[in-house]
């Protein structure tokens, strides 16, 4: 973790120092770029508050709570439970889906009668467009002023009260509450998800390790390479330290969930399994907010001031202007964000898949929903932990590491792929999503912290929410393709397995797409991309 000690006086000087930048060549708006020596993780704005551990801990702490334990496993949970028991045989519309499992299950749907698994991934569908108009209209605005934290404030609250109002489910008649609140909890839980992780770079260049690399290199002790490598595992330090606390958050609360699942003889009947579930996820906000309200008042004010003559609107749609429009002059952080959308869309539409068959394999069984649950987090925890100790002790790049655990996320969607033609394995049996929780947990969650982190290594210093507004835009409210396309398929089809193949070719050509960035390349190019952005310049 980092540490703040005593500071001396001449030590502070020499810290505030390292953040003075030169703007002689900034004239009426003009940067002469060329003039410029691009050298290392060079600052070009003005001095940034130090982190100190109490900051730090708190940012932790609110993903240890926000560990979408309620959001991402209990909500989907209890929407296709509510979904299942409302649902009616396709073949025979006076009979419930119990009668017949062969037959598709359906809702009412808008206008007509809609397969129960199409429901779902149209439902994701339309969070994670929804998603993407609030962050094109709202998300460069947060490199400005509080808006990154009163945004963050306005979803957590928002999600909080969606959560609790699961717990006013009590019958399948009401799923088309359901259906409402589960949108909105999702898209505010993607929401806060984007505010809050771009201050992960923010608060890993202002560490004290980090400011003490800097020291040293601009004053020749150490080789650019060897002070590249430092600033690059202080920033992977921090990302798999909070993602390892969230999965750690995840398996305390679900701990805490499967007592209470026991506690109210959830296997007992369906309202008493539909009554625990929904029990869970109130526990799992509470969890939320006891951990993640130390954050608002914690974290320090390291934003931009408003340019002169500009409004938080018209910065903030400059903002993508610019970003959009210097494409050509960030091609490296563009290739991989083209990568990594690829990739989320299609390992989005796997999980979304594979949720649906794990739910039904289990028959949407709270109690071993839950210890399955717990298995995945502890198996999350141990994968970080492993990647991370790995890298640490040998310095391998984020690039390197972030490579090897894509190629485990094709394991899934071809496995899955397996069961279209056989009901003996690809995910039809109950071993095979206790295997899943194990193996799959292990190899593929690292991917999140150290794709969050390769961002954070070719992302212009100052646009930290514009751009990981951007990756949130990619890797969740742009993942609707691969849904709405297996969707279809599902529906078509009425098989739920056949929605599996079109997911792993978005995943190889976004694999290939990363292999192709070069992350040294791409810091130049932010460098020279922060000099030349005329809203981005110090206000003298």
């Amino acid at each position: 973790m980092a540490t703040t000690g005593p500071v001396a006086g001449d030590t502070v000087a020499a810290e505030l120092e390292l953040y003075a930048h030169d703007i002689k060549g900034v004239k009426n708006g003009n940067v002469d770029v060329e003039s410029k020596s691009v050298k290392g993780d060079v600052d070009l704005r003005t001095p940034e508050p130090i982190t100190t551990r109490w900051e730090l801990w708190a940012w932790y702490a609110y993903y240890f709570g926000n560990n979408s334990a309620g959001t991402l496993s209990y909500a989907p949970l209890i929407f296709q439970s509510v979904l299942s028991q409302a649902g009616r045989n396709g073949h025979n519309l006076t009979e419930d889906c119990s009668v017949d499992a062969t037959a598709p299950c359906v809702v009412k749907f808008g206008t007509r009668n809609v397969n129960i698994d199409t429901v779902v991934l149209i439902c994701n569908g339309l969070v994670f467009a929804f998603q993407g108009v609030i962050l094109l209209s709202f998300g460069s605005m947060g490199d400005y002023g509080k808006w990154k934290k009163w945004i963050l404030i306005t979803a957590t609250l928002v999600c909080w009260a969606m959560q609790f109002g699961f717990l006013g489910l009590k019958d399948p008649s009401q799923y088309r509450s359901a259906i409402g609140l589960y949108i909105v909890s999702s898209l505010s839980y993607n929401i806060c998800q984007a505010f809050w992780t771009p201050s992960f770079p923010q608060l890993a260049r202002n560490t004290p390790e980090a400011i003490e690399s800097h020291r040293a290199y601009q004053s020749g002790e150490v080789t650019e390479e060897e002070f590249e490598k430092t600033q690059m595992l202080q920033r992977n330090r921090l990302s798999n330290i909070a993602f390892g606390c969230m999965s750690i958050g995840y398996t305390f609360t679900l701990l805490i969930a499967l007592g209470a699942a026991y506690g109210l003889h959830a296997n007992s009947s369906s309202e008493g399994n539909l009554h625990a579930a929904v029990v869970i996820v109130g526990v799992a906000t509470g969890v939320w907010i006891l951990c993640g309200t130390p954050w608002f008042f914690l974290e320090k004010d390291r934003a931009a001031k408003l340019p002169k003559g500009e409004t938080y609107f018209s910065v903030g749609a400059k903002a993508y202007y610019n970003a959009f429009k210097r494409i050509p002059r960030l091609t490296q952080t563009w290739l991989y964000l083209l990568g990594y959308f690829l990739i989320s869309d299609g390992y989005a539409t796997t999980n979304q898949i594979y949720g649906i068959c794990q739910n039904a394999i289990v028959s949407y069984n709270t109690t071993t929903s839950t210890e399955l649950y717990i298995v995945q987090g502890i198996s999350n925890a141990a994968g970080i932990a492993i990647f991370w100790l790995i890298q640490r002790k040998y310095k391998i790049r984020t690039k390197l590491v972030l490579m090897v655990n894509c190629g485990f996320l094709l394991i899934i969607p071809i496995w899955g792929c397996i069961g279209i033609g056989t009901d003996k394995f690809g995910f039809h049996k109950v071993w095979e999503v206790w295997a899943f929780s194990v193996i799959d947990c292990t190899a593929v969650a690292p991917f999140y912290a150290f794709s969050a982190t390769m961002l954070s290594d070719i992302c212009p210093r100052g646009r930290e929410v514009t751009f990981f507004a951007i990756y949130a835009l990619v890797s969740k409210s742009t993942a609707w393709i691969g849904p709405i396309v297996s969707g279809v398929i599902i529906d078509r089809t009425g098989n739920t397995w056949k929605g599996f193949p079109f997911s792993p070719s978005l995943t190889v050509v976004g694999y290939v797409c990363i292999c192709f960035v070069d992350v040294k390349k791409g810091k130049e190019q932010c460098e020279r991309y922060v000099l030349e952005d005329p809203t981005l310049q110090k206000d003298e």
